[in-house]
């Protein structure tokens, strides 16, 4: 994979990680709408993961990574160094 595509595979997994955090936060959801929406949430989660992770591989820095995705530096520097 190119950086580039490893860009852009990101800042789509951002994207709708972000959309998945908006759902999740809508007031008036019921009990079982907002399990729904955590799972959502959680998937989305892993979905950056895997593309900063897919990122990293690529040859993207870290700083980059986190430009990308909107993460915060170090939390992006800590992923990345942890076991998948």
């Amino acid at each position: 994979m190119t950086p580039v595509e490893a860009e852009r595979q990101l800042a789509a997994a951002a994207d709708r990680h972000r959309e998945a955090l908006a759902s999740r936060d809508e007031p008036g959801r019921p009990e079982a709408g907002q399990h729904v929406a955590a799972k959502a949430v959680d998937r989305a989660d892993e979905l950056v993961w895997f593309a900063l992770r897919q990122g990293s591989e690529a040859g993207v820095s870290s700083e980059r990574l986190a430009e990308v995705s909107g993460w915060e530096p170090g939390a992006v520097r800590e992923g990345l160094r942890a076991p998948s």
